[in-house]
């Protein structure tokens, strides 16, 4: 279901303090970094990344950018 939190599919994600939904997710309100700027910081755009590297970089993330479904920000996450 979109209501899903995301720990139910992504349970290695840290807990950022606030319910993040699918729904979320899919209307760009989660509040996750974007993990291409993340990867960006480690690998050239020509670098070929793995869904698993993504997942890593998103774990070192210590806080969410904004409250889950308080605003909408593009992002790849």
């Amino acid at each position: 279901s979109v209501d899903d939190e995301i720990h139910a599919h992504v349970p290695e994600l840290p807990d950022y303090g606030g319910d993040i939904t699918l729904d979320d997710l899919l209307h760009h309100m989660s509040g996750l970094v974007d993990y291409t700027e993340l990867l960006a910081e480690q690998y050239d755009d020509t670098d070929v990344t793995t869904a698993a590297q993504a997942l890593d970089a998103l774990g070192e993330v210590p806080e969410l950018t904004f409250e889950p479904g308080s605003e909408f920000e593009y992002s790849n996450t």
